[in-house]
């Protein structure tokens, strides 16, 4: 798995590719203008963090790809700064409940 200059990247196992972007980086280390440097610093953490998560699954079971997709959809929110933590968790969750229950039907 390669990153991008601005961030990290990924593949789960059906090849679909994961982009963790950090808004505001540059490619020398440096932030952008307007970047909040404390922000910055929780969406550096929190992509790290989503990074490694992914990059220790060494096997998968049975995976339905469409809630992936529900916190792929939703995370690139969060870390283009578009939507906060508490907020992105609560659409992810809900959209969970929902695709869960379609799926006992």
């Amino acid at each position: 798995c390669g990153g991008d200059k601005n961030g990290r990247s990924g593949h789960f196992l059906d090849g679909t590719q994961i982009l963790i972007g950090l808004p505001g980086i540059s490619d020398d280390g440096g932030t952008d203008i307007g970047a909040s440097d404390h922000r910055q610093q929780h969406l550096k953490e929190d992509a790290d963090t989503l990074y490694e998560l992914i990059e220790s699954v060494h096997a998968a079971a049975d995976v339905d790809y469409s809630l992936y997709n529900i916190i792929l959809e939703e995370v690139q929110a969060y870390f283009s700064g578009d939507k906060e933590l508490e907020d992105t968790v609560d659409v992810i969750q809900s959209r969970m409940k929902v695709a869960m229950a379609e799926k006992i039907r």
